[in-house]
């Protein structure tokens, strides 16, 4: 039990936090301390973790089961059918809502990656669980190491959430959709598409996981160049993880035009792509 109790007392959930959907401009985001009636889970761990405990009846999958090289070689995401497919045959169901949850310190954003998966697809209804596994732990939330049977997910229909390399390049001639850099300070100053504007994804989270309050991220917002929610952003990073994360972040405040350029800097670059260095602002 010790382990419990040194999760609980570095857990400090904000007041009022089973509000959460309230709080933000799209209700996106749910308390482990919130009642989940009527959800099903999808615990974007290493299946080892999950195995070793989960949220009862949750689903398992890692985001490097939907993302993966290209035939030439490139970073990219899974196929819309073949990701359906792979999360159907994990236990998600058609129907019913989905909240997406992930280990926040070992992970490269992996929960934000897989609430853009299932967007891309069409699935409406997913939200994400605020500070992770860890938030569920912290409140003595059930666990179970049970395996949900085979559910029926399936496309709904096909959602432009994805930026191609020649989006990106035509973004960059025209000066619009704004791109976001969301990697660290170093991985910025060695190099990035020319003109993007800078905000590692690792900004939008406490110490502990947690979303920051709707007021800190429009702060870190505004102060990355970003204000009309109106206004196209596509959002990259080395693979395109780290951005789907960030992907999440501005729908969850309200954006409504959003493109995760999955491939990133990696397809960028093996592209020959332009770059600049220069250090952050």
């Amino acid at each position: 039990m010790l382990w419990l109790l040194l999760a609980c007392a570095r857990y400090e959930g904000p007041p009022q936090e089973t509000g959460l959907a309230d709080a933000y401009p799209r209700p996106l985001l749910v308390s482990a301390a919130a009642p989940h009636p009527d959800v099903q889970w999808l615990d974007v761990r290493p299946e080892a973790d999950w195995a070793a405990g989960h949220v009862p009846g949750a689903a398992q999958v890692r985001w490097t089961d939907l993302a993966g090289y290209d035939a030439d070689g490139v970073w990219t995401a899974a196929e819309v059918e073949a990701a359906a497919a792979l999360l159907a045959e994990r236990g998600l169901r058609a129907g019913v809502p989905i909240v997406v949850y992930d280990d926040w310190s070992d992970s490269w954003g992996g929960d934000g990656f897989l609430y853009w998966t299932l967007r891309q697809m069409g699935i409406p209804d997913v939200q994400v669980l605020n500070g992770g596994w860890d938030a569920w732990v912290a409140v003595d939330g059930p666990m179970a190491t049970d395996t949900p049977p085979p559910g029926d997910l399936a496309p709904l229909g096909f959602e432009d959430v994805q930026a191609s390399t020649e989006e990106v390049q035509a973004a960059l001639e025209a000066g619009t959709p704004m791109l976001l850099d969301v990697r660290s300070a170093e991985e910025y100053e060695a190099g990035h598409i020319p003109g993007a504007h800078w905000l590692e994804y690792t900004r939008a989270l406490h110490a502990d996981g947690r979303l920051r309050t709707p007021e800190d991220l429009a702060d870190l917002l505004a102060d990355a160049g970003l204000g009309d929610p109106d206004a196209p952003v596509i959002t990259y990073c080395a693979g395109g993880i780290r951005a789907g994360h960030t992907f999440f972040v501005l729908e969850l405040m309200g954006y409504t035009q959003v493109q995760d350029y999955v491939g990133s800097w990696r397809a960028w670059t093996a592209a020959g792509g332009a770059v600049e260095s220069d250090a952050v602002e």
